[in-house]
């Protein structure tokens, strides 16, 4: 009986309703429904844009710990707030403890349409791939996970500072920091957005501002884009639309049904803020006509499920989060198996 308490133990984690993180499956199309959430992802995006107006971050030295990869007092003030909420609850809304703080903003699922959607959010397609952290710094450029796992050691890019030929001395210490989708079939870089631009911090800027602010540089440095023997990993912008019905129909059909792996929704005034937030949404391809009543060719709703039911581990793959999509309940038929492995190990 220990062990089938243990097993059940790893397959099952309990989720507050209050927030919809996508490595469970969309509560729209989750074979079994969650419980409404007490506070609406409306009423918790209000509350996320008056926290930003609240604080006072010292982003120049947040984006010198990310880049240095030394967040612990972030780290600690992150479980300090876990701690308090776990007094005050007895359920938690955090899934199985991850090694590491993250290092990028993280979507949920998109599940409450705001009533200005069209004015106040963009909608950005995420191409199949793993999302990374791309810092170039002192000569050399580098790549990470979302939690700081470095998977990409010493490339040189055409990114400031990027390679020993574009580095001078006097900017050892100006770092470049980029939020990206990588795809190993094209070995290029799909820039999200960005924290940090040659020592200038973008994380207490609105998505707005980045992202057109973002777009300039592209233009500005057309190297970034070409591939060649100091940038072997080119770097291209994924654009980013108005959620209009004609935005959403473009967004969708930017990539090829097979490439496309999501939509992200920004919230035009959100800063960028490390780990998971209401203000960016996600949604893959064929929620969007019963989502956002907006009809999209056929070949992206042929990948929807028959049913929903996900692996408890599965994280969405560029929504970045990184693998197909969210993970759910586990279903009749494997809890019976699995009693019954259990029955035969008790047995033997």
């Amino acid at each position: 009986m220990d062990d089938l308490t243990a097993r059940l133990s790893q397959d099952f984690t309990v989720e507050n309703s209050d927030s919809y993180p996508t490595h469970i499956p969309h509560p729209r199309f989750a074979q079994f429904k969650r419980k409404t959430a007490a506070n609406s992802q409306n009423e918790r995006r209000q509350q996320f844009l008056q926290r930003q107006k609240d604080s006072r971050t010292d982003a120049q030295a947040l984006a010198r710990k990310i880049a240095e990869d030394d967040l612990t007092d972030v780290e600690e003030a992150m479980n300090h707030e876990d701690s308090e909420e776990s007094q005050s609850s007895s359920y938690t809304n955090k899934p199985r403890k991850q090694h590491r703080t993250p290092r990028l903003m993280l979507s949920e699922w998109l599940v409450d349409i705001p009533e200005d959607f069209a004015e106040s959010c963009y909608i950005v397609p995420c191409p199949v791939g793993k999302r990374n952290l791309v810092t170039s710094s002192r000569g050399y450029t580098s790549a990470s996970t979302k939690y700081g796992i470095p998977v990409m050691y010493e490339f040189p890019s055409a990114l400031p500072n990027g390679n020993r030929h574009n580095c001078s001395r006097y900017q050892r210490r100006a770092y470049t920091l980029l939020d990206c989708i990588y795809s190993p079939p094209e070995n290029k870089y799909y820039t999200l957005d960005i924290l940090c631009w040659n020592g200038h911090t973008f994380l207490d800027c609105e998505t707005e501002f980045r992202f057109f602010w973002l777009q300039s540089k592209f233009v500005e440095y057309p190297e970034i884009s070409q591939r060649s023997r100091l940038n072997p990993s080119p770097f291209e912008q994924l654009p980013f639309f108005p959620c209009t019905a004609e935005g959403i129909l473009s967004a969708v059909t930017y990539f090829s049904h097979k490439q496309l792996d999501g939509l992200w929704f920004f919230h035009k005034r959100a800063h960028y803020h490390l780990g998971v937030t209401p203000l960016v949404g996600w949604l893959k391809p064929y929620m969007v006509p019963e989502m956002l009543s907006v009809a999209v060719p056929e070949p992206y709703t042929q990948r929807k499920p028959k049913k929903t039911h996900h692996s408890p581990a599965g994280q969405p793959s560029g929504g970045g989060e990184d693998s197909t999509a969210a993970g759910g309940a586990m279903e009749a038929e494997s809890f019976d198996q699995l009693l019954a492995s259990a029955a035969a190990d008790t047995a033997n």
